[in-house]
């Protein structure tokens, strides 16, 4: 009767293991507009919210590695969206959420609207709920061109912040992604796949790898769409290895008992 009962529970949790992976859509069709709270995607059984963040532009993002979110190095922004995506609206940075426009829809650190540098850098944290970690699989990014550069980070539960990628322009990586481009101009689409996937963290921060203070500054993109992947808990695992140990007992003792018989 346990035996029976416990492998009851392993099927069941297994049905609620993630069988595959998760399409987040960032796009917001035929809206644009700007928030200063977040914004919340869900796909499956993975929920994420979109924070909009600025930090001192005499930081690289490049190195934040070690830093912490919740210091005075980082602020809350403004969240821009529209049908190319999502990204950050600074203070003072010119250009509307419209979706053919530039400027403040993308994450970057510099206007590319009026082509001034600014005194910030902007980023996205990216939170997810449903699971104790999330496993990023690639994302699609949108207006990329030759200067844009990518760069993110995993955030800790007290809020540390640790680099996980990447070298190289979006448009030529030299490792830690590969990209296919869709369209034919140099302000198009991108899908990355990360190679390999991002994992360990539930909070994600997207950000650029160079800043406008230096010569090639961190032109921006706007987050389009993400595949993700939900961790289960440890002990849905566990259950269902012990539940696998006792369906292996019970087939092995069915064959014992038919084979007595016969």
């Amino acid at each position: 009767m346990l035996s029976r009962f416990v492998c009851i529970v392993a099927i069941l949790a297994l049905g609620s293991a993630p069988a595959s992976a998760e399409l987040l859509d960032f796009t917001q069709q035929s809206k644009a507009g700007t928030t200063s709270s977040p914004m919340t995607f869900s796909s499956g059984g993975v929920t994420v919210a979109l924070s909009a963040y600025t930090f001192a532009n005499g930081v690289n993002p490049a190195t934040l590695g070690g830093s912490n979110i919740g210091s005075p190095t980082f602020s809350s922004s403004i969240l821009s969206y529209s049908d190319r995506g999502v990204g950050v609206c600074s203070s003072g940075e010119t250009g509307g959420p419209q979706g053919n426009s530039e400027g403040c829809p993308e994450v970057d650190s510099a206007d590319e609207q009026s082509k001034k540098v600014t005194n910030y850098n902007e980023g996205l944290l990216l939170t997810f709920t449903g699971a104790p970690t999330v496993n990023l699989l690639g994302t699609v990014l949108n207006r990329v061109d030759q200067y844009d550069t990518l760069g993110i980070y995993g955030v800790s539960t007290l809020g540390n912040l640790a680099f996980l990628g990447f070298a190289g322009t979006i448009m030529n990586p030299t490792n830690g992604f590969t990209v296919a481009k869709i369209g034919s101009n140099t302000n198009t689409q991108h899908v990355l796949t990360f190679t390999p996937a991002l994992q360990g963290y539930s909070r994600y921060f997207f950000t650029t790898t160079t800043n406008s203070s230096l010569p090639t500054r961190g032109d921006g993109y706007r987050l389009a769409a993400m595949t993700v992947a939900a961790v289960p808990e440890p002990a849905t695992w566990a259950m269902m290895l012990i539940g696998f140990g006792f369906i292996g007992m019970q087939m092995r003792r069915s064959r014992r008992r038919f084979a007595v018989a016969v």
